[in-house]
């Protein structure tokens, strides 16, 4: 048995349901923390606010290292300054809400803030999977397998980190600073780009469109890009516009599913994700279709996905271009916890000699990307 392998033995030995409900009761449910603010008031901020309202966490303030931020109400709350926070140091809990924590947590210690944590979306709105210990023998069992298709240790260790610092809910920043490179979508060790059809999935604005275009350094065969939101698909028709490309990239407006239909999905400023069921201001009716109906026919030798929680939908919804081009993918995991092993699982069922691996690509728990490639 490897050494990481007997790490993860004793971890999954030591859960307990009690304690990991104590290790959430001590940030969200501590008659000593009378003030919760979140660290960070852009895209990454707004988002952990709605999903912490969701679960009924109430935030009091924001804090942001723009001034221009500081006095203005954010999304109903105030974003207040450093000095404030100090004033109320001993009663606040801050959560790290930014993706500068290696700026950040210098600012904090340095006015001698040291009660932070990083609690992310999926932590809050999984909880019950994180403390029901019926899942604890699920997770032990699937993580086991896992580590068996993996192609390298540096896949395992992050598995390792990301699940231990998830688990305890209490964050480890040194840990996670560790695993984190940059590359996104294009890890140097492991994606090698030669005459790509690319699809983008979740294109957005376009923002992962050029990054590719640079680093195949324009030398591509076609570029799908798909994107649900139907705002942000006209940011992305006007950037594509301007890259030169005309007969090379194909925009497509709408969400990719394991079904085609009508489809209402949320908007946040960090992205769009498909819902079921529920109605707010910000839900939006759109268009769903599965890849294989919507590329049939076309060339796919590279499938990136970031789509907010519904890479599995998307990926059953591929599977005959999967099975039948293998083309290379890289798909997030990060939504949901169980993704770090299901998004694999149905990747290597679809095609098992492909190799695959793990790399994460931020300072917090967001951006965790599974890389497929053919052998």
């Amino acid at each position: 048995m490897s050494e990481i392998e007997d790490k993860f033995n004793l971890f999954f030995d030591q859960l307990n349901g009690e304690k990991i409900r104590m290790a959430y009761d001590a940030s969200f449910n501590n008659p000593e923390i009378k003030f919760l603010c979140l660290y960070g008031a852009g895209a990454v901020g707004k988002n952990m606010l709605e999903y912490y309202r969701k679960a009924g966490i109430k935030v009091d303030f924001f804090c942001d290292r723009d001034p221009g931020k500081i006095g203005r109400s954010i999304e109903g709350i105030p974003c207040i300054s450093i000095d404030e926070i100090k004033a109320i140091k001993g009663e606040a809990l801050i959560i790290l809400s930014t993706g500068s924590v290696h700026e950040v947590l210098p600012i904090l210690e340095a006015n001698g803030l040291t009660k932070y944590n990083h609690i992310n979306e999926s932590q809050v709105s999984h909880f019950d999977f994180f403390k029901d210990e019926t899942c604890h023998g699920e997770t032990r069992d699937n993580v086991m397998k896992l580590m068996r298709i993996l192609s390298d240790e540096q896949s395992k260790k992050i598995l390792y980190t990301l699940l231990a610092s998830m688990f305890s809910f209490n964050f480890n920043y040194e840990e996670i600073a560790k695993i984190n490179e940059g590359n996104q979508y294009f890890a140097d060790d492991i994606i090698l780009l030669s005459d790509e059809s690319f699809v983008d999935v979740g294109a957005f604005d376009g923002d992962t469109v050029k990054d590719f275009i640079s680093r195949s350094n324009g030398q591509f065969r076609e570029i799908s890009a798909i994107e649900m939101n139907y705002y942000v698909f006209q940011r992305l028709e006007k950037n594509v516009s301007t890259l030169n490309y005309p007969d090379k990239i194909h925009c497509y407006n709408c969400g990719l599913y394991d079904k085609t239909g009508v489809i209402k999905y949320s908007v946040s400023e960090s992205g769009s994700a498909i819902i079921n069921g529920r109605s707010s201001e910000t839900v939006k009716e759109g268009h769903s279709a599965r890849m294989d109906d919507l590329l049939d026919g076309k060339r796919v030798t590279f499938i990136k996905m970031d789509i907010e929680g519904a890479e599995m939908n998307a990926l059953k919804g591929a599977q005959n271009i999967i099975r039948s081009q293998k083309p290379k993918c890289a798909i997030c995991v990060y939504h949901n916890p169980r993704h770090l092993w299901e998004v694999p699982f149905l990747l290597h069922e679809y095609c098992p000699s492909y190799k695959l691996y793990l790399r994460h690509h931020t300072e917090l728990f967001y951006e965790t990307v599974c890389y497929a490639i053919p052998e």
